[in-house]
């Protein structure tokens, strides 16, 4: 806006001495004069959008470092570790004695309370209860995503927990109730479990999920 006010020149003829005068209008375009008012509402509306990108952005930064914190965070279970034992061969027995869990995000709510089940070897056995049962966190306490709280789960006689943990997982074939696939082939998808497997193994892996 100084710019613009200061195109408008001021006669000094025009003034008397007691200071009062008056002020004339130069022989300047319009268009000079419109420059500063037009910038000053370009900021204006500029500034005015940025006012809700800044939440946006906000909300973006808090969700980020939320996300970031969960990548960040040690498993205490760990995948990829060498301790444990490797049976050289597994029949498929299961026992499970005396559990009792509950999820971390509900401790005061017990899934499993002194749960016991027992599985022979190459038998079909099928979980069925209402929803919140038990019947998933069952499977998500054999493939050790969680570790129960008391009791002891055995397969052919080991306690699972003294069990190589790749070892483990690699005896299971899973398929989740809400299956999650990642960018690619399906095939793809099905050698995550397994990297260097043959096509021969990922048609034998398909047709028996």
């Amino acid at each position: 806006l100084y710019y613009g006010f200061w195109l408008i020149e001021v006669d000094p003829k025009s003034f008397d001495s007691t200071g009062g005068g008056d002020c004339l209008l130069s022989t300047v375009s319009v268009g000079p004069l419109m420059i500063p008012s037009m910038t000053l509402v370009c900021l204006l509306v500029a500034l005015g959008s940025n006012a809700s990108v800044t939440a946006d952005a906000k909300a973006a930064m808090a969700a980020a470092s939320s996300l970031f914190e969960r990548i960040d965070r040690v498993s205490e279970l760990n995948p990829f570790s060498k301790d444990g034992m490797k049976p050289k061969g597994v029949n498929g027995a299961i026992r499970v004695q005396d559990v009792c869990f509950a999820y971390p995000s509900h401790p005061d709510y017990h899934v499993c309370r002194q749960y016991s089940l027992s599985v022979k070897a190459g038998s079909v056995c099928a979980l069925v209860g209402p929803s919140g049962s038990g019947k998933s966190t069952l499977v998500a306490l054999l493939l050790r995503f969680y570790d129960p709280f008391s009791g002891v789960i055995l397969i052919d006689g080991f306690d699972i927990r003294n069990v190589n943990l790749a070892w483990l997982r690699r005896q299971f074939g899973y398929v989740g109730q809400e299956p999650t696939l990642f960018h690619g082939t399906v095939a793809d998808n099905i050698r995550m479990g397994k990297t260097l497997a043959t096509p021969e193994q990922v048609q034998a892996a398909a047709k028996d999920a």
